[in-house]
């Protein structure tokens, strides 16, 4: 039984994170290719093969965190509440997406980026309170943060 259970929060925190990982490339649609390929990009770009690895990478985050919080059977109301966290930064992830993709705007994506790193940095607080060996799987997440935010003001200048 404990083994089925096991297995079956591995599937719930997949299947979370496959819904938005599908959600963000579907906003995508063909701006990638239409839109981005034509942007004049920052010397320090990275191959669009890294964005895509940083976002696999945020999804394993999530689906690690999601597994942890499933798995927690002390203090209910903080882990439905850390839970209720990672699904909205997993939703603001996509949104990001939708206004960057969607409006084709390095403005906006920079602008939407903001709130977004802020919403990062104040879930990495609550899990390093509560579960500080498991909040370092934010670590990878937060050095691209600090990546990101300089390229989209490049982004934004140059274009």
């Amino acid at each position: 039984m404990d083994k089925l259970l096991n297995q079956l929060r591995y599937i719930k925190a997949g299947a979370i994170c496959m819904f938005f990982a599908l959600c963000s490339n579907l906003f995508k649609g063909d701006a990638l290719v239409s839109w981005y390929a034509q942007l004049r990009l920052p010397s320090f770009t990275l191959p669009i093969l890294y964005f895509f690895a940083m976002g696999f990478i945020f999804y394993i985050i999530c689906g690690i965190l999601l597994y942890k919080l499933f798995s927690e059977e002390n203090n209910k109301n903080e882990t439905v509440f850390l839970i209720t966290l990672v699904v909205i930064m997993m939703a603001y992830y996509t949104i990001w997406d939708l206004v960057f993709f969607g409006l084709k705007s390095p403005m906006a994506g920079f602008f939407a980026y903001i709130p977004f790193t802020l919403f990062v940095f104040y879930i990495f607080y609550r899990f390093a309170r509560l579960y500080p060996i498991i909040s370092i799987v934010f670590l990878p997440f937060i050095g691209w943060l600090g990546y990101a935010f300089f390229w989209l003001i490049s982004l934004w200048t140059l274009n």
